[in-house]
């Protein structure tokens, strides 16, 4: 950091965490996953958070989660994690600071072998900085504004409609839920539908639930049959924002009753009730994006930034011999 900012920068200590909590939800550009609480059930992996301060006074910060690999100490995204990197007081935008606190982080993040953050869809400011001065690439996500349910509807598309009706017809009923086993198992049958693996282990996300839930940080939906069984759950993580469709997942041998929109659906309309906007977290799939903008979410960008400040890194990035 270069002797003549008006900002200092320095580790936040444990006891620290939930004044940097509640500094996060205060922020435009601050979200759940910004929190100790999210970043605290991130399994494998440690987390750290830069504090700024301009006297005495907390007015920005970053967490990182960090994990070891192959000897590097790297700065990578979280797991199940659609955003992270700094958080800005608001008024830092007034006062056109931000260029100078990126530059106070960036000097922090030089402490890492390498590096990469992907910024909130709604800071653009510092969307266009990373773009014009970092390693960057464009993500997508759809984000759907709360608005009334006759509104919310007027913009599905119609094969989504004839679905949720289909769904109703067959009897299948939503109800709010806390079974977290029944959505981990729903969820983890979709991720195995799709080729991938469930990003969190089932002890690591049942934590996670609870503790969202023991905050009224989290959303869980879960769709049942007549005969009461679950078929699909859709569970998204809220600040005073939004709600993020982090997990959404059917029972495939049940997927032609067409639960999985209905649940979707109604969370949804839940969050709306709430005066939340949702953030579909989007998706570099096609199909699923498809699916997502059915709803009448519009896509938008996030940027995403990276660095590699090992040259063994780089060289061994480069030779194809790992990923960071």
């Amino acid at each position: 950091m270069e002797e003549n900012t008006k900002y200092g920068i320095r580790l936040l200590r444990e006891q620290e965490w939930d004044i940097w909590d509640r500094f996060v939800f205060q922020q435009r550009d601050g979200t759940i996953f910004h929190t100790s609480i999210w970043l605290r059930h991130q399994q494998d992996r440690n987390f750290e958070i830069y504090g700024v301060f301009y006297n005495g006074e907390l007015v920005a910060g970053m967490p990182l989660c960090i994990k070891k690999k192959a000897g590097f100490r790297i700065a990578a995204l979280p797991i199940m994690t659609p955003y992270n990197g700094p958080v800005f007081g608001d008024v830092l935008y007034r006062q056109n600071d931000i260029p100078v606190l990126w530059d106070v982080f960036r000097d922090a993040l030089n402490g890492f072998d390498a590096w990469r953050l992907r910024c909130f869809h709604r800071n653009s400011v510092l969307s266009e900085l990373w773009r014009r001065k970092e390693k960057s690439e464009l993500k997508r996500t759809n984000v759907l504004l709360c608005t009334s349910e006759k509104e919310l509807l007027d913009g599905y598309a119609s094969s989504l409609k004839r679905n949720i009706k289909k769904a109703k017809k067959n009897g299948i009923s939503v109800v709010e839920t806390q079974d977290f086993s029944t959505i981990y198992r729903l969820s983890a049958q979709s991720f195995k539908y799709s080729g991938r693996k469930h990003p969190l282990n089932e002890q690591t996300f049942l934590s996670l639930a609870a503790e969202l839930h023991k905050f009224g940080l989290a959303k869980s939906m879960l769709a049942k049959d007549e005969e009461n069984r679950p078929l699909a759950a859709c569970w998204m993580p809220v600040d005073r924002q939004f709600a993020y469709n982090v997990i959404h997942g059917i029972d495939r041998n049940y997927r032609d009753l067409q639960a999985g929109p209905l649940v979707l659906h109604e969370t949804i309309k839940a969050c709306f009730i709430s005066g939340l906007n949702v953030d579909f977290e989007g998706s570099m799939q096609d199909r699923i994006n498809a699916f997502y903008q059915k709803f009448g979410a519009q896509e938008t960008e996030p940027t995403e930034a990276s660095c590699i400040n090992s040259r063994s890194l780089e060289f061994i990035v480069k030779m194809g011999l790992k990923s960071v």
